[in-house]
């Protein structure tokens, strides 16, 4: 069974910033499906493509690439910076129903991500 959830999305127009969260579990001990999951504060990631010094700064591509950091204050690890991002997961179920043919369709779950810039 496939119970976890990854998720990434673009911040722009920076060309290298993004927000995500890897392999959140979406069931629990005891195997069940959870009814949600709690918000998650995200920080803002930098991928390391772009030596643009601002976040709207224009493509100054960075050759060799960086590697991928939290993007801070000043861009030194000394500093933090509040959380750019929250994210959701709730599970939603639909109801049984009948097609042409009297085929019965069912989906059994399915999970919404609900993803909240802060800025």
């Amino acid at each position: 069974m496939y119970s976890k959830v990854s998720v990434i999305a673009m911040i722009a127009p920076s060309p290298d910033w993004f927000v995500g969260v890897d392999s959140i579990e979406l069931c629990g001990n005891d195997g069940e499906w959870k009814d949600s999951i709690s918000v998650i504060s995200l920080p803002a990631w930098d991928a390391g493509t772009d030596s643009g010094t601002t976040f709207a700064g224009g493509n100054v591509e960075t050759m060799p690439q960086d590697v991928v950091k939290k993007v801070t204050a000043d861009g030194t690890e000394l500093t933090t910076v509040n959380d750019f991002a929250k994210i959701s997961f709730v599970k939603y179920t639909a109801a049984a129903h009948s097609i042409s043919g009297g085929v019965s369709v069912c989906l059994s779950v399915a999970f919404l991500a609900i993803l909240r810039f802060l800025y």
